[in-house]
């Protein structure tokens, strides 16, 4: 179930101000840290997926919990959407990043209406995203999902890349 506007979580320190979007194992809220009176995305994963069998949510929990990890190990890197914190909100685990205002670069797409986007504003955004990518290989990283939605505009317009929840390694990779 959605949380509520208003609703204080991760012990009365967040106040959840807005649904940002949903996906197919998690949920983006608009919050206020309240002792910084600063905007936050919280991410929080659903107790029951879609398709919600028992490996599939134990699949999408051990991919939330690799995202927290690794966008810590990267710290502040400014090609990478940050994360602040993590915790646990009624038994789901909660990934507190910094809020982005600038949407994605998938609706900034939207709205050009297939008029194109500069060729200077283009270059820029390739070299931000790759300069997170860089980061990520760098530890040795692979993203796996790069996609006009998951990159995210500051309200600098610095495009940062985020959800790496499907990021792999030669430590971690697994074969289907």
């Amino acid at each position: 179930m959605p949380l509520q506007k208003d609703t204080l979580v991760l012990h009365g320190r967040y106040r959840i101000d807005d649904l940002l979007g949903e996906g197919a194992s998690a949920e983006v809220y608009l919050a206020t840290q309240l002792n910084l009176r600063a905007p936050r995305a919280l991410k929080v994963l659903r107790r029951a997926p879609a398709g919600g069998d028992t490996a599939r949510i134990d699949e999408y929990r051990r991919r939330f919990e690799l995202e927290g990890e690794l966008q810590e190990r990267l710290g502040d890197n400014p090609g990478i959407v940050r994360v602040h914190d993590t915790d646990e909100h009624e038994g789901a685990p909660v990934l507190v990043m910094e809020y982005l205002p600038g949407k994605t670069l998938k609706t900034a797409i939207q709205v050009l209406g297939g008029r194109g986007m500069p060729w200077q504003r283009c270059a820029e955004v390739l070299r931000e995203v790759a300069s997170g990518l860089e980061a990520l290989h760098e530890k040795q990283y692979v993203h796996r999902d790069v996609k006009p939605s998951n990159v995210l505009f500051a309200a600098n317009g610095r495009a940062k890349l985020g959800d790496l929840g499907v990021a792999q390694t030669d430590l971690t990779r697994t074969r289907t």
